[in-house]
């Protein structure tokens, strides 16, 4: 081969080199005029090349008022000072807040210019300058509409389409303005200018801020700044324009936002998911500060100190916050203290809607004491019936919720459909080059065969022309001799050409029905995307319960609400507060918030501890029990013949121990009987325990008596003892002990403070004897059956001194000190287990 290739080689290397296609283009390129080359070249236009003009004259008449940052439209921790320097509060919640102001007088048109001069910034300060309308809250907001630009170089509520540019960050002593042109062609726009030269080119306002008068709006955090709206400016721009101070009177629209004559705090009162927030959302009032929970979080989010709210309830939020010291100030609980003894400063009007504060008269008297003097106080307490656009807007955010929930579960499906779809169009393309794959192989093995084939066919060519030659030699002898068995030969031949062609028809034959199998394999069809047809929104919701607007956390907790309750009162007309009805008359609201306070009692979680009566109780039970258990194991081992139930008469004998015979009422007690015996007593001294301690009290309800028996008892309510599911059920079994109202879930005593403990005894033996009944008919759920898992549980006991107590079973440690037999408490847990269980 390298010989075979060589006369190639020296042939190209012969051959004159022919040049490129590209050389005639290049020695043309050079010849080309450096003025042509130089107008292809075009300037890229400059982002910021001034587009401003100077101002043209205009003798209307200018605004009367001095144009200057509102000393009521502020945040509370704002201060603002002699040549509009804005100072700012930094102690406690206000350290981690940003602080807002807006201008006393707005634009509706023309071109007006106003500027900041940053006279302190800290190291983590945050600089806002740039406009909003007076509808706007001037706290600030992820969500209400405004344009400014920020310390860092970043632009908010307008859209700039220049390309090319990157906006300053601002420094100490910069001097920032801000440019608003209602006379642009497409519509108003707002340049930042810095140190007199432009920073970003004009940008088009957001539509929500079209048609609207713009204001003047800074926001600051950790920094000084001086607010300069004319008419003379600071820093010269390279045209003439006129500032907010020199506007044209028909141009200037004034602050709605100002200080009343007598500031108010109103106070809105309602019991928990009652509405008090749908009714604040519904006040337009906006020039009044709402003080809340939520309120202060919404700032603290804005602020940039913290993220979304992540627990605690609406009126108590929990932040996460981004630094761990930024969380000091709304967990001091000063929080709303901080936000009314600032906005006292101003004279300006509150809203509290402090849900949980405003439900006490110390609280309520504590904001008046930080408002007052010169302060009107109003209460708000609602009830009664729901205003109709209350509940439109809640089955508005129904309906949004549904909604959203609905779009949410369609696009999952969407892209669950789509992912199946790529799947098997991956497995489908995977198939096919598979399926390519062998059909190479299987082509390129054919090919082989045939090859293989064709030698074959050569070589027996070759050999049948040598046996042919050698055959024409042979003598006519072997020529008579193969005459005779020519015959014989042709039949040989004959039969071979039968058996090939037979064989010939079964391959044939095959070869087709591999091409079938080809060919349906062939024919497997690309899996094909299908759209579902558009599932419309189908709202099935039943509206008619709905009438406050739901929220993913509660208003207030319930441990909040069992500490809040016992101090909840409506004003009274000691506290000197007007107070306003606005969903139904005063009777009709107190009717339904003292059933709400009485409700909320019986369902209270208060910590208690065992009182001295209740000691002494259980220890005079602990020596009774003793003494039971040790009579029956005294009287079996008498072996007397058994008698028959229905002879012994339960009520009509005084001594337990001795109802004839020297029999003992409890003869028959199995485990199960001790055991509901001690549950009967327990409950009864449960009950009057809690009654003598909290005489006011209206009850209990029968889903805080576990929490109660275990305050009491250290051991869980024996619910699980005795395979019950619900507290409920398991009264059931007490119902000659205790009194159970199904339909108001209240607990109450069944037998007056001072029943004889033998009186339990004589109601477990009457019940023994009743269940034995029904089993014996048949009724296998009367059975009581303990678990046994807490019968090897023991515990210590709580209760201290006296005879000997309860003992638990084999393993457990014994319950109370003294002398005597031991009762087995064998169905309560340790009390490692009864806390964390609790």
């Amino acid at each position: 081969e390298p010989e075979a290739k060589k006369p190639k080689l020296e042939e190209q290397a012969a051959k004159p080199e022919e040049p490129k296609a590209e050389q005639p283009k290049a020695a043309a390129a050079k010849d080309e005029p450096a003025e042509k080359a130089e107008m292809k070249e075009e300037p890229k236009p400059d982002p910021l090349a001034e587009v401003e003009t100077d101002s043209a004259p205009d003798k209307r008449q200018r605004v009367r008022q001095v144009v200057s940052l509102s000393d009521y439209d502020v945040t509370p921790d704002c201060l603002i000072g002699e040549n509009g320097v804005l100072t700012c509060l930094t102690s406690g919640l206000f350290s981690q807040t940003m602080k807002c102001a807006r201008g006393t007088h707005g634009a509706k048109a023309g071109r007006y210019y106003f500027e900041v001069r940053l006279l302190e910034l800290g190291d983590d300060s945050n600089v806002r300058v740039g406009l909003a309308s007076s509808e706007t809250s001037i706290f600030p907001s992820r969500s209400d509409p405004r344009v400014h630009f920020t310390q860092d170089g970043k632009t908010f509520g307008a859209a700039i389409n220049a390309e090319g540019y990157r906006q300053p960050r601002f420094q100490r002593m910069d001097i920032v303005g801000v440019l608003v042109n209602f006379n642009s062609p497409g519509g108003a726009t707002v340049s930042l200018f810095k140190n007199g030269k432009r920073a970003t080119p004009p940008a088009l306002v957001s539509e929500a801020l079209k048609d609207k008068a713009l204001f003047p709006y800074v926001a600051l955090k950790y920094g000084v700044v001086q607010v300069n709206m004319g008419p003379e400016l600071i820093v010269n721009l390279p045209f003439k324009v006129r500032t907010f101070g020199d506007m044209s009177d028909k141009d200037a629209v004034p602050n709605p936002r100002t200080a009343p004559a007598q500031p108010e705090a109103t106070f809105g009162i309602a019991i928990p998911e009652q509405g008090l927030f749908d009714w604040a959302d519904e006040q337009k009032d906006g020039a009044a500060y709402e003080v809340s929970g939520r309120a202060i979080g919404s700032w603290l989010e804005a602020s940039g100190n913290h993220t979304r709210q992540v627990g605690g309830s609406i009126d108590k939020p929990e932040l996460q916050p981004i630094q761990i010291q930024s969380a000091a100030g709304i967990e001091s609980g000063r929080a709303a203290i901080q936000v009314l003894e600032a906005a006292a400063l101003h004279k300006h009007s509150v809203r509290i809607v402090e849900l949980a504060a405003n439900l006490t008269p110390e609280m309520r008297r504590k904001f008046r004491q930080v408002l007052a003097p010169g302060y009107k106080f109003k209460a708000v307490i609602l009830g009664g019936t729901v205003p109709e656009s209350v509940k439109e807007k809640a089955r508005a955010a129904v309906k949004k919720q549904q909604l959203e929930l609905f779009e949410k579960k369609k696009a999952i499906k969407k892209e669950t459909k789509r992912k199946e779809f790529e799947r098997k169009k991956r497995e489908y393309e995977q198939r096919k080059a598979a399926k390519e794959l062998l059909k190479a192989r299987e082509e390129a093995r054919q090919k082989r065969l045939a090859e293989v084939a064709a030698r074959v066919a050569e070589l027996k060519a070759k050999k049948d022309a040598e046996a042919a030659e050698k055959a024409e030699k042979k003598d006519d002898a072997a020529e008579s001799k193969a005459d005779e068995g020519e015959t014989k030969e042709e039949e040989e031949e004959e039969e071979e050409k039968q058996q090939e062609t037979t064989k010939e028809g079964e391959e044939e034959a095959k070869n087709e029905d591999n091409k079938e199998e080809e060919k349906k394999e062939e024919e497997e069809e690309e899996p094909k995307f299908e759209e579902e047809p558009s599932e419309e929104f189908e709202d099935t919701t039943d509206y008619s319960n709905v009438f406050f607007t739901p929220h993913r956390n509660p208003q207030m907790h319930k441990p909040q609400l069992d500490e809040l309750v016992d101090g909840m009162q409506l004003p009274t007309d000691s506290e000197d507060l007007t107070t306003e009805f606005p969903w139904g008359n005063k009777d009709e609201v107190t009717k339904e918030f003292d059933e709400f306070v009485r409700k909320s009692k019986t369902m209270q979680r208060l910590r208690v501890k065992p009182s001295e009566w209740f000691r002494e109780q259980m220890k005079e039970w602990s020596a009774k029990m003793a003494a039971w258990k040790k009579a029956q194991v005294e009287f079996k081992r008498k072996n007397l013949p058994d008698t028959d139930d229905q002879s012994t008469d339960i009520w009509g004998s005084e001594d337990v121990m001795d109802v004839g015979e020297g029999r003992p009422l409890f003869e028959k007690f199995e485990q199960e009987d001790w055991a509901l015996l001690t549950s009967r007593f327990e409950l009864h001294t449960c009950l009057h325990a809690f009654s003598k301690e909290h005489t006011d009290h209206p009850g209990l309800h029968n889903s805080v008596l576990p929490h109660y028996f275990m305050q009491y008892f250290e051991r869980p309510f024996p619910m699980k003892t005795f395979g019950k599911s619900t507290t409920g059920q398991t009264l059931e079994l007490f119902a000659d002990t205790l009194t159970f109202n199904a339909s108001t879930g209240l607990v109450e005593m069944g037998h007056p403070d001072g029943t004889p403990a033998e009186t339990f005894v004589k109601l477990t033996e009457e019940a023994r004897r009743d269940r034995k009944a029904k089993i014996d008919a048949g009724d296998e759920s009367a059975k009581v059956v303990l678990d046994l898992r807490m019968e090897r549980r023991g515990e210590k006991g709580v209760h201290k001194g006296g005879a000997k107590g309860f003992a638990p079973a084999k393993g457990g440690k014994a319950f109370g000190k003294g002398k005597g037999p031991i009762f087995r408490q064998s169905f309560a847990p340790a009390p490692t287990m009864m806390r964390a269980r609790h």
